[in-house]
């Protein structure tokens, strides 16, 4: 019995050992056999951001401001002298054109003739009155010397004549009235221009005074808009008492498509406007009447210049130089810009250079930045993530090309503010392209506000 568990204990003894054995010996194996871990390096992804294309331009920009649209005259018609209504022109109804000098209304002129004809006489009489009292009086002068005549006869008829002297002048002063009053009686129109609207009909009486249409020129509209001092000062000759040589141009959307009329300043009014502290800049076309220049194909019939119309108008500014046209979020707060130089794959590192803007237009800026390079370069805007000066980019938008990306004129798609619409088939810029060279600097840069305020822990542009 007892035999027997003790072979029962041995054999699970020796089960024992053996599990502890061949667990050893594994561990052994393992230990000794076992490699490095074979480690997957792990690739640093390079940002992919959009950027705009740093394009340089030359000469002028043009500054924005919108209005409403005005004729240069507008004139409410009233009667002259008191009648009846015998005759109204073709021209004379609510959006009809008529011509300067035009007859438009007619007034009964008989008794304004007949007045003219009672003066007539009048006069004639008076004149022949003048005629006898001039006879008479020489003949009294010869009386007087031959003592055959006293001289309070000769006072008499000196008198007599200085009265038809007056008379004469007085008829002929009714006359001229009488005859002012029957020209009175046809009005003719001021100027070439439209009828808004007419309140009368044949056989109304008019008396003077009594207002009867609305009429306004044709020959030029204005457009009133409020200029900012840091934009009025970008104008040459602004203050001039000629302003003409500043060109524009109006636009304005009718039916969906912006249409375009070449236009000038003006003039400028008188002091800065109280409440908004604003300088006033009268902007004018001088053919409203032409049709329009769409800015876009469209089917659209172009339309006239209208009054009331709301437009924007486009102004040119003086000569700058170069410079180059950015979204406004591409400024940064300490008046510099971000910018990346790409090679053929569009990858770059982020660079920072000063800039001076010269103005702020919505959400555009024209500004002359401190860049000396005649690579492919990209403004960065604001929305580009956590990436910093110094950091290793690549442009999405960025188009392969061996040489530098073709400039772009000012304001590409936009018509140049000088044209005339009889001449121009298809809008065009107002400036040509320039692209510096290297070690070239934009102009103007010398004294440009806040280049000495850039941030020293940025790193600032490639030499």
């Amino acid at each position: 019995m007892n035999f027997h568990i003790d072979s029962e204990r041995k054999r699970w003894l020796l089960v024992c050992l053996a599990i502890v054995g061949f667990g050893a010996i594994t561990l052994f194996l393992l230990t000794v056999l076992k490699s490095e871990p074979q480690l997957t390096p792990i690739e640093a992804r390079t940002p992919v951001i959009d950027a705009e294309p740093l394009v340089w331009r030359s000469g002028h920009f043009e500054i924005s401001a919108s209005g409403r649209v005005v004729p240069v005259a507008t004139v409410k018609l009233q009667a002259q002298v008191s009648g009846e209504v015998v005759e109204l022109s073709d021209s004379f109804k609510s959006g009809a054109y008529f011509n300067a000098g035009d007859a438009l209304l007619t007034i009964n002129p008989v008794s304004l003739s007949a007045r003219v004809a009672e003066l007539n006489a009048q006069l004639a009489s008076a004149k022949a009155d003048l005629v006898l009292a001039e006879a008479q009086l020489a003949r009294s002068k010869k009386l007087v010397e031959l003592k055959a005549a006293a001289q309070e006869e000769l006072d008499q008829r000196q008198a007599a004549l200085g009265a038809a002297q007056a008379r004469v002048v007085q008829f002929e002063a009714s006359l001229k009235s009488a005859q002012t009053d029957l020209s009175r009686s046809v009005i003719r129109a001021p100027f070439n221009g439209r009828v808004v609207s007419e309140r009368v009909s044949i056989g109304d009486v008019l008396a003077p005074g009594v207002q009867f249409a609305d009429i306004y020129s044709t020959e030029a509209f204005e457009l009133s808009v409020a200029l900012a001092e840091s934009d009025a000062v970008l104008l040459e000759g602004l203050f001039n008492a000629e302003t003409a040589h500043i060109a524009a141009r109006v636009e304005s959307e009718f039916g969906g498509t912006r249409f375009y009329w070449p236009a000038v300043v003006d003039r400028v009014e008188a002091g800065l406007d109280s409440a908004s502290r604003t300088i006033d800049v009268i902007v004018r076309v001088d053919a409203p009447e032409a049709r329009g220049l769409a800015l876009q194909e469209t089917d659209v019939e172009a339309p006239p210049l209208l009054p009331s119309m709301f437009a924007q108008a486009f102004i040119q500014t003086r000569d700058f130089g170069q410079y180059i046209k950015v979204s406004r979020d591409s400024v940064r707060s300490d008046n510099t810009i971000w910018f990346v130089q790409v090679d053929s794959q569009g990858f770059g590192e982020v660079q920072s250079a000063s800039a001076r803007t010269l103005s702020n237009q919505q959400e555009t800026a024209f500004i002359q930045p401190a860049i000396e390079s005649d690579g492919q370069l990209y403004v960065l805007g604001s929305d580009i993530g956590g990436v910093l000066p110094g950091n290793q980019v690549q442009i999405r938008n960025h188009e392969p090309s061996s040489s530098v990306p073709a400039e772009e004129p000012l304001n590409a798609e936009e018509p140049s503010a000088i044209e005339e619409p009889s001449a121009v088939q298809e809008p065009s810029a107002t400036d040509e392209p320039l692209t510096p060279s290297r070690n070239q600097t934009p102009t103007q840069l010398t004294d440009q506000p806040g280049a000495a305020d850039v941030n020293p822990d940025l790193p600032t542009e490639q030499q």
